[in-house]
């Protein structure tokens, strides 16, 4: 409720602020499920009115992120492939990424092995943003 609360504040619709709880909610459950260490913070954005989502984590990375941005894809295998698919995966949708980048305007992955993964996820507020 508070990513709502915040994003309405900025001047973001009910749609969109719901929107952007939807990747902030994904991000999260990325970070839990696969991160050991982690953080979510949002902020307003200043060169442009909006908003910025950036979800650190000290995980084990993404191995092929175009494959992660793809519906159907979790841990870099398909979720429904019955011969690549662990049980962990099968527990996954594997739509994750893919919804937030459908959601916000931008979105930008970093993930290194050993270090870890930034996705940094912009929206921007449009013109005339019916409250």
């Amino acid at each position: 409720m508070e990513t709502i609360r915040f994003a309405r504040e900025i001047g973001f619709s009910r749609r969109d602020a719901t929107g952007i709880a939807i990747a902030v909610s994904e991000l999260a459950t990325n970070l839990l499920t696969h991160a050991s260490r982690g953080a979510i913070v949002l902020t307003e954005l200043r060169d442009r009115p909006g908003l910025s989502v950036e979800a650190i984590d000290e995980g084990p990375s993404i191995p092929d992120v175009a494959a992660a941005l793809q519906d159907g894809f979790s841990r870099g295998v398909r979720v429904d492939d019955p011969f690549t698919v662990s049980p962990a995966d099968r527990e996954s949708l594997g739509c994750g990424l893919g919804a937030v980048q459908r959601l916000m305007d931008e979105l930008s992955v970093e993930s290194s092995p050993g270090r870890g993964t930034r996705v940094t996820a912009r929206k921007y507020l449009k013109r005339q943003e019916p409250l």
